[in-house]
């Protein structure tokens, strides 16, 4: 639907014009049917409504000062349009999404379905073809069922069209809802309490495999290993080391004055050190002239004259 404002812009518009809300209802100044100026003011009434807006684009493809308001039962109707092949109701917008084989072999899952979800339902089918094989169904336990359509509900009261990935992390929400539902704005919080699921529900088939291991394994080390963690789990072990050795710990004055001690010893011996270094003594000066051998050959040479001169 092409338009004309008063601007002569041309803006283009993709939505059906009986499903446009009426903005001068809600308190907007219009420019066109469902269009507006783009302020900081119209945004926040149209939060309130529980309704989104889009961007307005000219038939040059250049960006206007305007934005299109977009309303649930504008989103229904395209949801309709471009994913009723996917739904496992058509008549139904809030029904569940195809999964497993009937969604690989949907023609339209190729332009509809994110790709790692394709990925994920060829995963799920190879990990059921596999517990059937070993007749275990909990082979794999953190992977609960194939991807799905999340089951919280938007503002608008209608289903989130997000995918959730069918593991034991997140249950039937997807990545967002799941975070805000059960964990907030404690981030760290939610991967913790995920790894601990995680960690819990794969603890029998962890058990079965330490036992397979323990049967099967053709190396003895490995059996060995497998032996010791089964038994270790039990809660039965071997002899164990026990350390005797009392640590006595000094008050934290003693431990101060000790160390501020050390520090002095240390700098008089930096001291010292450096002196005789740069040739100097830390002893008496009268010691230091005795010790000149430079001196005495002179004395003595001084104490033979005299001598000569008594006997002359």
């Amino acid at each position: 639907m092409e338009n004309t404002t008063d601007t002569e812009t041309a803006l283009s518009i993709d939505a059906p014009l009986s499903l446009l809300p009426n903005l001068s209802e809600w308190g907007i100044e219009e420019v066109e049917k469902g269009t507006c100026v783009d302020s900081a003011e119209n945004r926040r009434i149209i939060r309130e409504f529980a309704a989104r807006y889009l961007p307005v684009y000219d038939n040059s493809g250049r960006i206007t000062p305007y934005i299109q308001v977009i309303t649930s039962e504008m989103r229904t109707h395209a949801l309709a349009q471009n994913k009723s092949a996917i739904l496992s109701d058509d008549r139904n917008i809030d029904s569940d999404w195809l999964t497993g084989v009937a969604l690989l072999v949907e023609p339209a899952s190729d332009l509809l379905v994110p790709a790692w979800v394709i990925a994920a339902t060829n995963h799920w089918l190879v990990v059921q073809e596999e517990r059937q094989k070993r007749g275990n169904p909990n082979f794999r336990p953190a992977i609960k069922s194939a991807p799905g359509r999340c089951t919280a509900k938007r503002i608008d009261k209608h289903r989130c069209e997000n995918w959730f990935n069918g593991t034991a992390d997140y249950g039937t929400f997807c990545r967002v809802h799941q975070s805000n539902r059960q964990y907030g704005e404690d981030e760290q919080a939610g991967h913790l309490a995920r790894a601990r699921n995680r960690i819990q529900s794969a603890a029998s088939s962890a058990v079965e495999e330490l036992e397979d291991l323990l049967s099967n394994a053709t190396s003895e080390p490995v059996r060995l290993g497998a032996a010791r963690e089964l038994l270790d789990r039990a809660g039965i072990r071997g002899g164990v080391e026990i350390d005797t050795n009392v640590t006595v710990m000094l008050p934290a004055a003693e431990l101060l004055k000790n160390r501020l001690d050390q520090l002095k010893q240390g700098h008089t011996d930096r001291a010292e050190i450096e002196s005789r270094m740069m040739g100097h003594s830390t002893e008496d000066e009268d010691v230091v002239d005795a010790e000149v051998v430079e001196e005495e050959p002179v004395i003595v040479e001084v104490k033979k004259n005299k001598d000569k001169d008594k006997d002359k």
